[in-house]
């Protein structure tokens, strides 16, 4: 299949997504597809390769040639799709504009299939906010949680204290990596992180804070449409108290142990409760979603991943390993099965 591995973005993860958009390149290349990378610049621009990838090194050639290459915008982008015939396109973005509806709906109103999710499910995951009401509508186990909509401390502190107690944590809704997240001991500390994390997005969640061993669960949909929950891994931090962005990224940042270390029945446990958050979020071909487990076996999840990362550190790509599936097939099946392009209805017929 002629695919197009599209990496960088205007977030705060572009340098994530470049690492990610590299190794998915690799593994398409080595599943046979005819690869073609795409980098989305910081400002927004794109640039693509004059030709398809060839070699496993030609990416490299490529993310060299990156300075030197055409700025186009976004229709040109659509130019170059369709004067390649590119039939899907990979997204390896993380957080706003990559994993947020934004940039699938863009290429599935194109006409072009996209790796991931279709708009709703994407929306939907990227906002915790959002999540949390779909969560608790669901009866799936989360954190008691706050919104802040006004910037006042003072007012904020109060509608949050009318809830909560200390500790709790600060999240900005729409961000990932762990950006914008502060654990909040005190009041000190709360009117040092707020005025921050609130300008952010001028919103905030604020959830009820939770000693327990971090987890996270992938899940796949296969062939047939099911879906498949993956080997959970436990995440020890060891160079966080949190799996925060030095956590996830630096070498040897975590300990992370795939198939956790918890008993079978809480295995079945964490990956029932993976695919009903799958499902609550509306989620396509794949999700990672993160727990917590505060002994004895009372869950709580936190968040679902909507495009997991794909560097040779990320979690979800160790998962899969872990059943069986190695990275160029997790690839492969991805492109094979990625979410249709958008059909308008055929409106040439009158009543």
């Amino acid at each position: 299949m002629k695919v197009c591995i599209l990496f960088g973005g205007p977030s705060r993860e572009h340098d994530v997504s470049v690492k990610s958009g590299v190794n998915v390149a690799r593994a398409a290349l080595a599943a046979g597809h005819e690869t073609w990378p795409a980098f989305w610049t910081p400002s927004g621009a794109w640039k693509c390769s004059e030709h398809a990838l060839d070699d496993p090194a030609a990416i490299d050639r490529f993310l060299e040639s990156i300075p030197t290459l055409q700025e186009l915008d976004a229709s040109a982008f659509l130019t170059f799709c369709s004067g390649h015939r590119i039939e899907c396109v990979f997204p390896v973005l993380h957080g706003p504009w990559g994993e947020d509806g934004r940039i699938q709906g863009f290429f599935q109103v194109a006409g072009i299939s996209v790796v991931g999710q279709d708009v709703l499910g994407a929306a939907i995951s990227m906002d915790k906010l959002v999540t949390k009401a779909l969560l608790v509508s669901a009866g799936l186990p989360t954190a008691l949680h706050v919104e802040i909509s006004a910037p006042d401390p003072d007012q904020a502190l109060v509608k949050i204290r009318g809830k909560l107690d200390f500790p709790f944590v600060l999240k900005a809704p729409s961000e990932g990596s762990s950006f914008g997240i502060a654990i909040i001991p005190d009041e000190a500390r709360f009117r040092e992180e707020f005025p921050s994390i609130f300008a952010m997005e001028r919103r905030v969640l604020v959830e009820a804070f939770f000693h327990g061993r971090e987890l996270t669960c992938g899940v796949l949909r296969a062939l047939d449409g099911s879906l498949q929950a993956l080997p959970p891994t436990e995440i020890v931090p060891r160079v966080s108290t949190y799996f925060d962005f030095e956590a996830k990224y630096r070498p040897g940042g975590s300990d992370e142990i795939t198939p956790a270390r918890i008993t079978p029945a809480q295995t079945a446990r964490i990956q029932e409760l993976a695919i009903a958050t799958h499902e609550a979020l509306r989620l396509g071909q794949l999700s990672r979603i993160d727990f917590l487990l505060r002994e004895p076996d009372q869950w709580v999840v936190l968040e679902a991943n909507a495009l997991p990362g794909f560097t040779a550190q990320s979690l979800y790509p160790q998962a899969a390993a872990a059943c069986g599936i190695a990275f160029p097939d997790l690839v492969d099946h991805l492109i094979a099965t990625a979410i249709p392009a958008y059909l308008p209805p055929d409106r040439s017929r009158t009543r």
